[in-house]
């Protein structure tokens, strides 16, 4: 099979980084019984002449010529990326080089969070994001909380996307889920979150993404009540009653089944 020249050139040299060893021909050839010791059954054992004379030497020439890509032996490559800490060559490229859905375009940009304030008032919290396009083809979201920054990338599953966020502090953790569908821009995601409360107790509930035409620096962090004008009225109305918002588990003190009574 073919790859990309810098798909090859970047595996072959986290494995000889992995393997504490030098990108010359001696470095490369003891790496072969190095890459061996690790592989469980399944998997094809490299041989020195393979890491070598077919695949250094054939990403010199690549690079010598301008080509931008070279043929790999796939079983060989899979090996490889076991020993660097992925389950096949697929996975590295992925990894490397993810390919991003049709959808992906439609929710980049800047938007307010909106979820239901967590003390019972009849108030609505809303968060600035900014969903973007970073180099490598990966999605990044990012939220803006009032005290804290979160990130974390995006990964499509099925029609929604799903992200795992963590604070700029390393304190705290928000895992998100929208629906997306096949909209090519949409104005409104509906989704959940869960996530840790800052009574420490673990909370899930509704979230909106509302998009914004603002740039993300001019966003705010704003409480605004559930009343009339504020906001479209049917997002007033798709967080009125505090219930239907928010799913908390309750208090334990025994941890154990008396706590389920």
């Amino acid at each position: 099979m073919e790859i990309a020249l810098d798909i090859a050139n970047t595996l072959l040299e986290l494995a000889v980084k992995k393997g504490d060893r030098n990108l010359d021909r001696f470095g490369i050839i003891e790496l072969s019984s190095l890459v061996n010791e690790k592989l469980p059954t399944g998997y094809r054992p490299l041989g020195q002449r393979y890491l070598y004379d077919t695949l250094y030497l054939n990403i010199q020439q690549a690079q010598k010529n301008k080509r931008s890509t070279i043929p790999v032996d796939r079983s060989c490559m899979d090996s490889l990326a076991f020993f660097v800490g992925f389950q096949s060559l697929e996975d590295f490229i992925q990894y490397e080089s993810p390919q991003l859905p049709p959808s992906a375009s439609s929710i980049l940009g800047n938007w307010y969070s909106i979820v239901r304030c967590n003390s019972g008032l009849p108030d609505l919290l809303l968060s600035p994001v900014q969903i973007s396009l970073e180099k490598n083809q990966v999605a990044h979201f990012q939220l803006k909380g009032p005290h804290r920054l979160y990130g974390g990338k995006v990964k499509w599953i099925g029609s929604s996307i799903s992200c795992f966020l963590e604070s700029n502090d390393k304190a705290k953790t928000l895992h998100l889920a929208f629906m997306l569908g096949v909209a090519k821009k949409p104005k409104v995601l509906i989704g959940v979150f869960s996530g840790v409360s800052t009574s420490g107790l673990p909370i899930a509930g509704k979230e909106l993404l509302l998009r914004s035409d603002e740039a993300f620096e001019d966003l705010q962090n704003q409480r605004i009540p559930i009343q009339e004008g504020l906001l479209p009225d049917s997002i007033l109305n798709y967080f009125k009653h505090y219930d239907s918002c928010y799913f908390k588990v309750q208090e334990a003190s025994t941890f154990d089944f008396l706590d389920l009574q």
